[in-house]
């Protein structure tokens, strides 16, 4: 038996991980703001492609990311003072409990 690649489903693959990790982001996020200004304007400015070893490095994160925090889903994006924020928690201030993205 002969074990081959399949190039094309290795590509699909990592086409649908990079559109997950790597979508556009609008307005100032901020992670814009703790890293390098000028590497981030220039990220926006003139993005170049992501290496397939970026893309899978972003993807075993993501994965490790739910796995320990069992979480399906990212709590949502909020704006404060103009600034786009992901939290890592979401506490309910009215209600006291902790949103863990689970469905």
């Amino acid at each position: 038996m002969k074990i081959l690649p399949d190039l094309e489903f290795r590509a699909q693959i990592l086409k649908q991980i990079a559109e997950r990790e790597f979508y556009e982001r609008k307005g100032t996020h901020g992670s814009d703001l703790i890293y390098c200004l000028n590497k981030q304007a220039l990220r926006k400015l003139k993005p170049i492609p992501n290496t397939d070893e970026e893309i899978l490095t972003f993807s075993i994160g993501w994965a490790t990311q739910r796995w320990l925090t069992g979480a399906t889903r990212d709590v949502p994006e909020i704006e404060k003072d103009g600034i786009i924020v992901t939290l890592d928690a979401l506490v309910c201030p009215e209600c006291g409990g902790v949103f863990n993205g689970r469905d």
